[in-house]
């Protein structure tokens, strides 16, 4: 039993949202749609999923009814072919579309087919979603939904079903294994089709299966009194004895009190008064081992005294509880605050539109729309209630009826329950209860307890505090006591599970119990998977060619195309082995073959180019290359081809409608809100209820403010400015190591790659650029890049490694010598750490932090690591702004192409000062990047002047945005960094470095189609910020902090600013074209500036995030601050050379027209936004106090929450 009344549980993950119904609680397993399954950015390669239309009988004892459209989902992600199994799921009564998730193997369904090579098949249970053959649910139409239509429902469409990734029906129910996978009702159901309807499935999984109708079911709540808190469950039953001694008696003043007390006083039935306390218990059902902080225990900790209802508590009471006074108050208190506010409204009826409207709870009331809602997508769930009355399944949870302590009131009876049928379905006599038949009925038919042993290949799974545990085989109160399994009948117990946990993977990735259950109904399964080929004497055909889907056997041609860049020659895995001998090559290698070829004995993978040149000549850059350059365009040594001639190719310029509009209202509250997010607590600030979710000394709080939705992470044991690498040693980073490695193993051996390296050197025949010192690691990381995007290089090489195949080929030999002596010794492998990314992404390993309006992540001392605001451009300039900076990058990256990724550049521009390579402390003055002008930029007037406009109009729209938020959330810094960027300044190296004041960064970068593998920026400003705003039209693209485990969806139009220098980074695939402008100052350049400032050389501030500052004064500038606009040419033709001034007056369009300087303003007009017209008070003379006394600047009138 547990006794801490706040749960630390063991997950980041987010839980399913919690819904009641007012009457009882259903028999559903948790929702998971695809994508939520789906890890963001991950490219679909192929079409293995979709959905059907069947066509089911209406009746199944009368045929000659008809038929009506049955809706199902597939997936043949990991099916392999011919014959092979398939898994069959159906979520109960639900409408499926929400259960999309368990097509994947987040789920134990998608499990289950990734181990037996088996495809998953959802059925949508008849009458719910679009599967209902009536439109209006009377009670006359209710009739075929029954539940011996709904178990032979599963074996018709299993027999009869034309899937269509396996059109010939060799996976048919007939001709290869299906196995009946179910949780809570949809797991009774695959029991009761076992027991009712055999032969059809081969093997069933049926967890937190409620195979014993109960009629009063006041077993319910036991298992929730026993397994949450113990000071909770002490006082709630104190508190529900008292409310019961009350109602019991005659003192009418009393009991007209006490509903006053929880704000219920309208309601006139007692029984209906206590069946809103039941809302606290029912929601146990809707927690899990990763749902974190939930309702459930706000409830508790309210009647405790403590949580987010009491936010000054600063005691946690043991587990004698608080005592009568204090949990009466406190189970009062959630009432009228927490549970009732909005409750009948959130139904969406006309006739409940009020906040404090308390008529949803009157169930005597015929009239109420609860019971007179006869559609099918009715917010009660009509058609459960049809089956519950009907079959009957009963189930009414009510207050104990013998005796026991019980947290729910005796006033709730089966017959309270009962009672309503009638309400539901006049007129009377119309279902199955009212004409005679009861729970007996229904486990005659289905076999109930007695299907315990009685079954052939069916895994039983429960949870041990499942509040549906004793209407399952192992029931308490089953005659006998509960079941404890056989070889063909095996049950498997969860510790401290609840409903329905092992349906979840998250779950086992959190808790060692479930995975440990998970792995024990994997292993069942599989096993009896392979006994139906072996007693049907049938193979399975594993499918080739163009369409495998097996996990691990993918195409080839598909790994290489998720990781090309667009931007330069696709990368190709290379021929192990196909070692062309090289011309040319020093004879000490390859004497006496020169010009020959050697034929090699092992596989091939891939081609590789079929190049004969002198190796030496090639790699120090002496050789000649012949270049394929389409019309028009050029080719660039260092890239691919650009076209800078092509005076079409023209970048806006838009530099006055950059300056953010400070005054505005929406402005001023977002750096309102966004200060407060930072330094006060939610429940301060939030519109409504805040979640709160406590793992591993990390809390998570999801709220909203201003309608903006907001996810605060805190790290508990993360210092920041600690030496060596602090957030690696976060409990949370530590244990995703763990689980990544227990999985896929640590970095490949060093003498695997140089076996790839030496294939690598003399296939490549010196198409490696760069200098000889240079080669060597060039190379390796070359191998490392095969080593990942083929996954079976490594065993291949293994495989010749024993073997010993080298003996036979002189030339690689040698080779391998060579690259032994003279490849990096240092380990680590970038390639297969993106890979252990990707299983971490892909496995759910990380919490996803979802598309939040905001997102902030703080140290210990509330420093922050990391921030996020999304549709920054739409809020602080406009959308069209944000169009037009997308296309002039774009625009601009076909001008001039950006550099090819290789071992030493980046698929990116850098524009602004560096300190040179082997310069980290600054001891030399700074130069200007080699993609700033004079550098690599072309000698053209043409590409000059874009690049000026670029540097001013769209790179500068991303610089104001940054700037914004980094005066906001660390205004200390940012002027250490305006002090680093005006020095800089004076060097005038760069003919535009700078104009307008206050510009806070010394380099800008933009990234085209960049993928980096994880990695750290060790050369930015130590304890400083990288801000990033990544624009396109890309899917995916989520920021990974692994040592953090986190997974933060970065979509378009974003910024985020985070350390990146001590923090390690990297970003899911995407789909797309993504755009990413980078604002940063380097470490080296700081220590130069600090010196010529005649400041001692010391880390910068630690990240002073004192809300303190006045945003007017960098952000809100004079115009005056800009060059004025008759000034503008002057001060350019003061910085541009001569020699390109002639295109300043030339017509961009290469007319020639002659056209006044004026005409190269905007190339499209942009839109004036709409401006919010409530009065705000000046950014300049605005003050204000918050709660603690701290002065910041910000302030807008009228705000909702102090």
């Amino acid at each position: 039993m547990k006794s801490a009344v706040l749960l630390a549980t063991t997950s980041l993950l987010t839980g399913c949202a919690w819904a009641i119904s007012p009457r009882t609680n259903s028999l559903v397993p948790p929702p998971l749609r695809m994508d939520e399954a789906t890890p963001g950015g991950a490219i679909q390669k192929r079409a293995v999923t979709g959905q059907g239309v069947f066509q089911q009988l209406l009746d199944h004892d009368d045929p000659s009814l008809g038929t009506f459209n049955q809706s199902f989902w597939w997936s043949s992600e990991f099916w392999e072919g011919p014959g092979s199994p398939v898994v069959f799921f159906t979520p109960g009564e639900v409408a499926a579309e929400a259960y999309t998730g368990y097509l994947t193997n987040r789920t134990i369904t998608g499990q289950f087919a990734q181990a037996i090579g088996g495809a998953v098949v959802m059925m949508e249970h008849r009458y719910w979603g679009d599967s209902s053959p009536y439109t209006v649910l009377t009670a006359e139409n209710l009739t075929y939904l029954t539940l011996a239509n709904s178990i032979h429902d599963t074996t018709y469409f299993a027999n009869n079903v034309v899937l269509p990734f396996d059109t010939n029906g060799s996976s048919s129910a007939a001709n290869a294994p299906w196995v009946f996978s179910g949780g809570s009702y949809s797991g009774a159901l695959s029991a009761w089709t076992e027991s009712v309807d055999p032969g059809t499935f081969w093997a069933y999984h049926a967890t937190s299966a409620v195979v014993q109708a109960v009629y009063d079911f006041w077993w319910y709540f036991d298992p929730v009194r026993q397994g949450m808190p113990q000071n909770c469950s002490s006082d709630v039953i104190e508190v529900i004895k008292h409310v019961d001694s009350i109602l019991l008696s005659n003192d009418t003043v009393a009991k007209q009190a006490l509903k006053e007390k929880f704000g219920l006083g309208a309601l006139e039935h007692d029984d209906d008064f206590t069946n809103v306390l039941q809302n606290g218990p029912w929601q146990w059902q809707s927690d899990d081992f990763y749902t974190g902080y939930s309702d459930f225990y706000i409830w508790c900790d309210a009647v405790e005294n403590v949580g987010p209802l009491y936010p000054n508590a600063t005691t946690v009471p043991g587990a004698e509880g608080v005592g009568l006074e204090k949990a009466l108050n406190g189970y009062a208190k959630w009432v009228t605050e927490y549970l009732v506010p909005g409750y009948c409204a959130g139904y969406g009826y006309d006739d409940w539109t009020e906040s404090d409207d308390l008529a949803c709870f009157d169930s005597y009331n015929a009239s109420s729309p609860i019971y007179t809602d006869v559609a099918v997508d009715n917010v009660i769930d009509r058609q459960w209630e049809w089956m519950l009355c009907n079959e009957p399944f009963a189930f009414w949870q009510d207050g104990a009826s013998d005796g026991s302590p019980t947290i729910v009131s005796t006033l709730i009876t089966a017959e309270y329950w009962q009672r309503q049928c009638e309400l539901y379905f006049p007129p009377e006599g119309s279902y199955g209860s009212a004409q005679g038949q009861t729970v007996t009925t229904t486990n005659t038919y289905t076999n109930g307890w007695d299907i315990a042993g009685t079954t052939t290949r069916l895994i039983f799974t429960n949870g041990q505090y499942d509040p549906w545990l004793d209407a399952t085989v192992s029931s308490q109160f089953k005659p006998g006591g509960p079941f404890n399994g056989t070889d063909d009948a095996p049950v498997l117990m969860i510790p401290d599970g609840i409903h329905c946990s092992d349906m979840i993977a998250k779950n086992g990735v959190v808790n060692a119990g479930v995975q440990e259950v998970i792995d024990s109904e994997i292993e069942v399964i599989s096993g009896w998977v392979d006994e139906f080929y072996t007693e049907k004497k049938r193979k399975r055909t594993v499918q080739t060619g163009s369409e495998p889907t097996h996990a691990s056997n993918r195409n080839k041609d598909e790994e290489v195309a998720e990781h090309t860049i667009k931007t330069g020659e696709q990368m190709t895995p290379v021929r192990l082995g196909s070692s062309d001998a090289v011309e040319g090559l020093t004879s000490d290698i390859h004497e006496g073959t020169a010009g020959n070829h050697v034929e090699s004995q092992y596989q091939v993978f891939g081609d590789v180019p079929d190049v004969r040149l002198p190796l030496k000549s090639m790699y120090d850059g002496t050789g000649d290359w012949p270049k394929r350059v389409p019309a028009g365009g050029t080719q660039y040594s260092w890239s691919g081809i650009g076209f800078p001639h092509d005076k079409s190719l023209i970048v806006g310029r838009y530099e006055e409608d950059t300056k953010i509009d400070t005054s505005e209202a929406s402005i001023m509250e977002l750096a309102n809100d966004i200060a407060d997010i930072q330094k006060k607590a939610p429940e301060k600030i939030a519109d409504g209820s805040v979640e709160r979710q406590v793992q591993d000394n990390c809390v998570i709080e999801l709220f909203s403010v201003h309608g903006r939705s907001v996810c605060r992470i805190k790290f508990e044991d993360v210092d920041a400015f600690a030496a060596g690498s602090p957030y690696g040693a976060s409990k949370v980073s530590k244990l995703i190591e763990r689980k990544i490695s227990s999985a896929i193993g640590d970095q490949p051996e060093l003498v695997i790659e140089q076996w790839v390296t030496a294939h690598i050197l003399l296939s490549m025949a010196g198409q490696i650029e760069g200098r000889t010192e240079d080669y060597w690691k060039k190379a390796r990381g070359l191998a490392q890049q095969q080593l990942h995007l083929n996954r079976e290089l490594e065993s291949e090489v293994r495989k010749q490694m024993g073997s010993r195949i080298d003996r036979s080929d002189a030339a690689f030999s040698r080779m391998l010598e060579i690259v032994t002596q003279g490849c990096p010794r240092k380990t680590f492998n970038p390639y297969h750490q993106a890979r252990r990314d990707e299983y971490a992404v892909a496995n759910g390993l990380f919490y996803k932090v979802p598309n939040t309006g905001i997102a902030l992540v703080l140290n210990q001392s509330d420093n922050t690591i990391l921030f996020q605001c999304t549709d920054v451009f739409e809020k602080l300039l406009t959308r069209a702004i944000q169009k037009a900076v997308t296309k002039d990058f774009e625009t601009y990256s076909s001008l001039v192409p950006v550099p090819t990724p290789d071992m030493t550049r980046h698929g990116v521009y850098h524009i602004g000062y560096r300190c040179k390579t082997g310069d980290p402390n600054g001891r030399d003055t700074p130069g200007p990047t080699k993609d700033s002008p004079g550098k690599r930029v072309p000698d053209d007037g043409h590409v000059y002047h874009q690049l000026a406009k670029l540097r001013y109009s769209a790179l500068g729209a991303c610089t104001e945005i940054s700037k914004f938020f980094f005066q906001i959330l660390d205004p200390a810094l940012l002027q250490q960094y305006i002090r680093v960027a005006d020095e800089v300044s004076k060097l005038e190296s760069i003919p535009f470095g700078t104009r307008r004041s206050g510009e806070p960064f010394v380099m800008r970068a933009l990234l085209v189609n960049l993928m980096t593998n994880e990695h750290k920026d060790t050369g930015d400003w130590r304890h400083g910020y990288a801000f990033l705003l990544p624009l396109g039209d890309f899917e995916g693209g989520d920021l990974v902090l692994r040592e953090l485990g986190l997974q933060i969806q970065s979509p378009p139009g974003c910024c985020q600013m985070f350390r990146g220098r001590e923090l390690r980074h990297s970003i899911t695939k995407w789909t797309g074209r993504r755009f990413v402008c980078v604002n940063v100052t380097h470490e080296a350049v700081r220590k130069w500036a600090f010196r010529q400032m005649g400041d001692d050389v010391k880390d910068s501030p630690a990240g002073e995030t004192s809300a303190t500052g006045n945003l007017a004064d960098c952000i809100d500038r004079e115009p005056e601050d800009v060059v004025p606009e008759d000034q503008r040419l002057e001060c350019d033709r003061e910085r541009i050379p001569e020699r390109y001034m002639e295109t300043e007056d030339e017509d961009e369009s290469g007319s020639g027209s002659g056209e006044s300087e004026t005409s190269l303003r905007l190339t499209a007009a942009v839109p004036a936004r709409s401006r919010d017209e409530r009065k705000v008070e000046s950014l300049s003379d605005a003050s204000t106090e918050d709660d603690d006394g701290i002065s910041f600047s910000l302030s807008v009138k009228g705000r909702k929450k102090a």
